[in-house]
C-alpha cells in the first residue's frame, strides 16, 4: 500500500474534530469542550485562560469586555450588577469601588455626583443625599457629612447652608 492509498482510507473529518486510531480503525471525534482542534490531524489544545470553546470547536473564543469567563468550558458570562471588566480574556469581573457606581459592566466605574454618595462597593446607582447631610462628592468623602449646627441641607445637597435669622 501506497503513501497516497493509507491517506485516502482515513476519514475526511472537519475542524473541530480530531481523527482517533486504536489501531484497527480510525474514527472522528468531537473536539471536547474548553478544546480546539484546528485541524483533523491535530490532537485536541487546550484553550487559555480567560476563553472558551463549545463541543467540537476549531478556536478558542475570547471573553469579550463587560463579560468574563470562568473555566475554559464555560460559555461567557455578563459581569454581575455593580461590577465591570474592562479587558477581553478575563476570568473575572472587577468590584465598583466605594463613592463610585457602575450601571454597565463594560464602562469604567462612575464616581457619584455631588448630592448623592455610594457608602459601599459593588453599586448599580448612587444614593440620594439625605436631608440634613452634605454630600460634596465621591472624591472628598463617599460618606454624608452631618450638618453642623446652625446649618440646613435639603436633600441630594452637596452642601449645608447657613440658617437666616435667629433659627
Amino acid at each position: 500500500m501506497n503513501a497516497l492509498n493509507i491517506a485516502t482510507n482515513y476519514p475526511a473529518c472537519t475542524s473541530g474534530y480530531y481523527r482517533v486510531n486504536d489501531g484497527q480503525t480510525t474514527v472522528c471525534r468531537r473536539c471536547p469542550i474548553g478544546h480546539r482542534c484546528p485541524t483533523p490531524s491535530s490532537i485536541p489544545e487546550s484553550c487559555p485562560a480567560g476563553t472558551y470553546a463549545p463541543f467540537a470547536s476549531a478556536v478558542c473564543t475570547t471573553c469579550a469586555v463587560g463579560k468574563f469567563c470562568p473555566t475554559v468550558t464555560h460559555s461567557p458570562m455578563d459581569c454581575p450588577p455593580g461590577t465591570y471588566q474592562l479587558q477581553t480574556g478575563q476570568t473575572f469581573c472587577k468590584a465598583c469601588p466605594v463613592g463610585y457606581y457602575c450601571p454597565l459592566s463594560n464602562l469604567d466605574p462612575i464616581p457619584c455626583a455631588a448630592g448623592t454618595y455610594a457608602p459601599v462597593g459593588n453599586l448599580t446607582a448612587c444614593f440620594s443625599c439625605p436631608m440634613g447631610f452634605a454630600c460634596p462628592s465621591a472624591m472628598k468623602t463617599p460618606f454624608p457629612v452631618l450638618c453642623p449646627p446652625g446649618t440646613y441641607s435639603p436633600a441630594n445637597s452637596d452642601r449645608c447652608i447657613t440658617c437666616e435669622g435667629s433659627y
